[in-house]
């Protein structure tokens, strides 16, 4: 039923919750053939109408205007008008499944709101849903973001924004065009559910171009920044100014100037690099291109770049661009100084079930939203997470991770966080990265590995993780954290939670987290259980104390 009304050009524009609403409410009825389900006469609430079943045929003053199969709808103007009068017959060809939407359906499902309104509300949502600076925000933070909203209108030719004026507004149109317009060159033309303006919520700074009504009767939707930062504060504030300002600014490798080494890896360096114009700092990951080659990563070094630049969530690491040169491929990444996951759990000791919420949930909506882009991970663990300044996660090190539609078969990532469908070599998904956030949570909560702990032979250690029992020290008694690590660890991919149907949905819902606030997290309305003091990074060398290798390089670099 929800796939049909998702064809509806009304209701394709609710979101999930809503239209379940509105499935649950519907009434299902079974008609027999040549039966007249509803006429001018004999109509009674019905706004809408669904076939589940079978066929009806539509009649328009007794004239027939059309069939009706399995899985069509009809009724789109009898929801957008209900003062208007329904003047269809609907009768059935055979028997027939059909799904009715009354009036108190609609009214369930809306509340107060009438139809324009909640489609209005489900527009503005869905627009700046698509906008990283609105795109994290709590579902609280997004409900007062969008009930903040005013309309206004303007007449053709009239200026919206003027290039070169400190702005305060931002706009989405909801009917109408625009242009846009710098030094006196039209760039090009918005229209409905367009928006413009956003920087001007963070940042006091001129204009960069105007924006004028192209027609009369202009509509559009506005946020003054003085709402909008009653609304957005503290730690989220932060991050998106820091994130806005990182993704706006151009930078060059010639601009680089490097400070120090933070990390070594198997193929080179990552240095912490200040952009000299800016004074903007990053991590500058330095890739041999020899070593590249002696191991035949060719491949996946280009699909690690691949990966890493389409990746755009708050606890992930944001790749700015990438350069090559005669010897290296450099990856320039938004800078993290919190120091790796790894080290904070040793800090912490054994975690509480708080603080192994916080970190679990946080590495569930990361890779969540890897594998609703079919990207497997393949090697989580706490070594490849860091910690923001703010006591965030930022999962990084996309080398191991693929792009995945049907099954992979390589043995790779870390032996102990390996699950066991990728040393049996049978072929696996995503379900591997379920896996390892057991092993992590175990870890979190247990102190040890799961499996193979007193191991550093690879083959005992994937005999342990095939075989071996999996037990829990005396100190862990909570029966739901006890349960949420074996279904984690479940052998059987099809059995593991997580893995179903329902994926994530699952594990977030699990008892165990029955006390935590998901909407808090996303929204950076959390305290962390460890914010670093000062910078902290897995190495940490003075630029001065070691030869400099490739940044300072006479071979001209070019963007990759």
């Amino acid at each position: 039923m929800t796939e049909a009304l998702q064809q509806s050009t009304i209701f394709k524009q609710f979101n999930g919750e809503q239209l379940n609403d509105l499935a649950d409410t519907a009434i299902v009825r079974d008609y027999p053939a040549n039966y007249y389900i509803l006429n001018k006469d004999k109509v009674k609430s019905v706004r809408y109408i669904i076939v589940l079943e079978g066929r009806v045929e539509l009649f328009l003053d007794d004239k027939s205007i059309g069939i009706l199969t399995r899985g069509k709808s009809f009724g789109d103007q009898y929801v957008l008008n209900h003062k208007l009068k329904f003047q269809h017959t609907v009768k059935s060809l055979e028997l027939c499944k059909i799904a009715l939407i009354t009036e108190s359906c609609l009214s369930d499902c809306l509340g107060n709101n009438n139809i324009d309104a909640s489609i209005d509300y489900n527009n503005k949502k869905t627009i700046i849903k698509k906008m990283y600076i609105f795109r994290y925000l709590s579902e609280k933070q997004c409900n007062m973001f969008i009930e903040a909203f005013r309309t206004t209108r303007y007449e053709e030719g009239d200026y919206i924004i003027q290039e070169g004026e400190v702005g305060s507004r931002f706009y989405i149109i909801k009917n109408g065009e625009v242009e846009i317009i710098k030094n006196n060159k039209k760039l090009r033309t918005l229209g409905k559910n367009d928006y413009f303006g956003e920087r001007a919520l963070l940042y006091d700074e001129p204009r960069t171009a105007s924006v004028i009504s192209k027609v009369n009767d202009l509509e559009c939707w506005f946020v003054d920044k003085k709402v909008f930062l009653q609304i957005i504060e503290g730690p989220m504030l932060a991050h998106l100014e820091e994130r806005i300002k990182m993704q706006d600014t151009k930078v060059e490798m010639d601009e680089l100037q490097t400070e120090r080494i933070i990390g070594r890896g198997t193929f080179g360096t990552v240095k912490l690099v200040h952009h000299k114009p800016t004074k903007i700092r990053y991590a500058l990951k330095c890739v041999s291109k020899k070593n590249i080659i002696e191991l035949n990563q060719q491949t996946n070094i280009m699909l690690e770049r691949e990966i890493t630049a389409e990746n755009d969530h708050p606890f992930i690491v944001r790749l700015v661009r990438t350069f090559k040169d005669a010897k290296y491929f450099y990856f320039l990444t938004e800078l993290v100084t919190g120091g790796e996951l790894y080290d904070a759990i040793r800090k912490l000791g054994l975690l509480s079930k708080s603080q192994s919420q916080f970190y679990l949930g946080s590495l569930i909506l990361a890779i969540e939203y890897l594998h609703e882009r079919n990207i497997v991970y393949r090697d989580l663990k706490p070594e490849n997470i860091l910690l923001d300044k703010q006591g965030y996660v930022k999962l990084i090190d996309f080398g191991c991770a693929k792009k995945i539609q049907t099954r992979a078969y390589t043995l790779i990532g870390t032996p102990h966080y390996m699950a066991p469908e990728v040393i049996l070599g049978k072929g696996y998904g995503c379900t591997v990265d379920i896996w390892a956030l057991g092993v992590c949570l175990y870890e979190f909560i247990c102190g040890p590995l799961p499996f193979g702990n007193d191991q550093e032979d690879q083959l005992e250690i994937f005999r342990d993780i095939l075989t071996g029992q999996l037990t829990f020290p005396d100190y862990v008694t909570d029966k739901y954290t006890i349960n949420l690590m074996k279904r984690l660890l479940c052998r059987l991919p099809q059995g593991r939670i997580g893995c179903s149907i329902n994926g994530f949905k699952d594990i977030k819902e699990h008892p165990f987290f029955s006390d935590f606030n998901w909407d808090k997290l996303a929204g950076r309305l959390l305290d962390p259980p460890l914010v670093s003091k000062g910078e902290t990074y897995a190495e940490d060398i003075d630029i001065n104390q070691i030869e400099e290798e490739d940044v300072d390089d006479d071979d001209d670099e070019e963007e990759d």
